[in-house]
């Protein structure tokens, strides 16, 4: 297998997840926000998943075999609106059923919930 389409999707599948925990901590609380990253990764495949999240920006450190990616995104602020995480937990139960599989279109589905 070609060693840069494994870095690519393992790049892809940790800016996914940390743009849905940044979502979510635009319009959720932290433990539904760690439960929810940890678990998509699961069902994308990835060994691990680490997260560090914090007032100001989150962290997500993913691993494929030998592989990890690390990505960053800065939160401006922590809120309440249940129906961006509504949308957004949906995505996630989708993913675990094994309805939405492919990145580029979680990533999609993810970017398309109105903060």
């Amino acid at each position: 297998m070609n060693q840069t389409i494994i870095t690519s999707d393992i790049s892809l599948k940790a800016k996914l997840l940390c743009t849905l925990g940044w979502r979510m901590a635009l319009c959720g609380e932290t433990r539904l926000i760690i439960q929810s990253v940890r678990q998509m990764g699961v069902d994308l495949g990835l060994s691990e998943v680490n997260l560090g999240l914090s007032r100001t920006g989150l962290v997500v450190k993913v691993h494929s075999g030998m592989e990890y990616c690390v990505e960053f995104k800065e939160i401006s602020a922590f809120g309440i609106n249940m129906s961006s995480l509504t949308e957004l937990n949906r995505i996630c139960l989708d993913v675990s059923a094994g309805k939405l599989k492919d990145p580029q279109e979680i990533f999609h589905a993810i970017e398309a919930v109105n903060p």
